[in-house]
């Protein structure tokens, strides 16, 4: 029998070292082939520099992303043999988050929450500490995951509240407004209590009406939540901002009032032929700015009007020397800008949908809130 030395010994721990090693890889190898077919899916939307609606481009931007982030949503929940779905919301290149935009992308992400239970929405956290402690004071970590828990400091941000519902809830929208203007400006209180209580109203009443059916862009879980509110106090500046995810006004109006569409289609026929302007199809801001603007009744009294957003409306002759009040609804704005004695509104059409209606109040109070 051969002696076995050091030397063979040393042989044979190499040789099979290298087998052991190849054996591994090609294990390895094939249990990550195997482990594609059950990898957690994951999509990602990164979100634009600024979320807001103050401007065409800003609009089309953040529209297009929540466009994309239903449409990423509804390619994971397609995937039923797959669990552990992720969409991620990408904040990490967003400098400003202005209100009315951050409402609407906040009522969508809790929405997709609602209408996509098996998806789960995770945050992949903006840079700026600012923006970090607007998503905590405004609850996003309630239904997303990865929200950086920071202390909620700054003057910008802790005066910011939020609110959500279904049914009218006239008591907490007082507590809303009592907490932000009541201190600052007492006598605004009541102008923002019934245009914001208006706004609630209708949106109990027409926005989620089972007789219109909702476009194909997203259901809405409306008997979880149906509208959505902020309040903001910045140094001597008020915004409040109201929406739903509903029809939007230029759909409901032909349902629910119909004689006042009928209205609104002739005097738009009559003004356009006086104007030796060839008629065309109402657009989504001819029709809000016909409720506004056209004096309306049943009965067809003059200067009488149905009382449709009429405390929204009132609103800017309640407010003293400045302020805004911004409507928008699907494809249409109004919007109404006071300062001082002048008063201006420009009704525009934009291309993209905002799939619900957006009510923003805004108003300076050290020219005139008192």
């Amino acid at each position: 029998m051969k002696k076995i030395t050091n030397e063979i010994r040393l042989k044979d721990a190499i040789y099979n070292h290298r087998a052991l090693q190849k054996h591994l890889k090609e294990k390895n190898y094939t249990l990550k082939h195997k482990r594609i077919q059950f990898v957690t899916p994951t999509k990602l939307v990164k979100l634009p520099v600024e979320i807001s609606l103050d401007t065409s481009k800003c609009r089309d931007e953040l529209l297009h992303v929540i466009e994309l982030l239903h449409e990423k949503a509804k390619e994971l929940r397609n995937r039923q043999q797959v669990k552990n779905k992720k969409l991620k919301v990408d904040f990490t290149a967003v400098n400003l988050m202005v209100a009315a935009g951050t409402l609407l992308l906040m009522a969508e992400l809790r929405n997709m929450a609602n209408i996509y239970p098996d998806v789960r929405l995770e945050c992949v956290s903006p840079r700026s500490n600012r923006n970090k402690q607007v998503l905590i004071q405004l609850g996003f970590q309630e239904f997303m995951r990865g929200v950086k828990k920071v202390d909620t400091s700054r003057q910008d941000v802790v005066n910011w509240r939020v609110a959500r519902g279904v049914k009218a809830n006239a008591q907490e929208c007082g507590n809303i407004i009592m907490d932000c203007v009541g201190t600052a400006a007492p006598s605004l209180a009541k102008p923002f209590f019934r245009a914001v209580t208006e706004a609630m109203t209708n949106t109990v009443q027409h926005a989620y009406i089972e007789n219109i059916p909702l476009s194909d862009f997203r259901p809405v879980a409306s008997d979880k939540e149906g509208w959505w509110m902020f309040s903001q106090e910045i140094g001597d500046e008020i915004t409040m901002v109201f929406c739903d995810l509903g029809h939007g006004i230029p759909n409901t109006l032909p349902v629910r009032h119909p004689g006042l569409m009928e209205y609104i289609e002739s005097e738009t026929m009559l003004d356009k032929a006086k104007e030796k302007v060839k008629h065309t199809l109402l657009s989504d801001a001819s029709i809000i700015a016909g409720i506004i603007d056209k004096p309306y009744t049943r009965t067809k009294a003059p200067h009488r009007g149905l009382g449709l957003l009429k405390d929204i409306c009132g609103f800017i002759n309640s407010i003293g020397n400045s302020g805004r009040v911004n409507i928008l609804s699907n494809k249409g704005q109004y919007e109404s800008i006071k300062d001082g004695n002048k008063r201006e509104s420009t009704p525009r059409n934009h291309k993209k949908s905002i799939h619900g209606t957006l009510i923003a109040l805004h108003v300076r109070v050290s020219t005139g809130g008192e």
